[in-house]
């Protein structure tokens, strides 16, 4: 009876001090290179981000590009005044469509850095 009530006792105390090592997930150092694998993950989806904002931008001006050269072609049939208001407006409808698209991609870039920062 006492082999056994020691043995209780032995597994009782093993138990409560393995409880008062553990580390809560919370507050436990990660590995170095768990660490290094994550932060090349955050880079790699950061770039992804921003090259296909890139490529949305570059979509996006070839359009307005477009665009322009068909309006402008129209202007043609038109003379005078009306022909160089035409191109105006053409060209302001250009501008106005790369700029939204350079804001769209800066604001996508940003926002990939903003996710990667709250990664690391």
């Amino acid at each position: 009876m006492s082999k056994l009530l020691t043995a209780l006792l032995a597994s009782a105390l093993l138990g409560i001090t393995g409880a008062a090592f553990a580390t809560d997930a919370g507050t436990a150092v990660s590995h170095p290179v768990q660490t290094t694998k994550d932060k090349m993950s955050a880079d790699k989806v950061e770039d992804r981000a921003e090259d296909k904002a890139d490529a949305q931008y570059k979509a996006a001006k070839k359009e307005a590009d477009a665009k322009y050269t068909v309006a402008k072609e129209n202007c043609k049939d038109k003379k005078g005044a009306d022909e160089r208001a035409c191109v105006k407006q053409a060209k302001a409808d250009r501008d106005h469509a790369v700029a939204d698209a350079k804001a769209t991609r800066d604001k996508e870039k940003a926002a990939a850095k903003a996710n990667k920062k709250a990664q690391s």
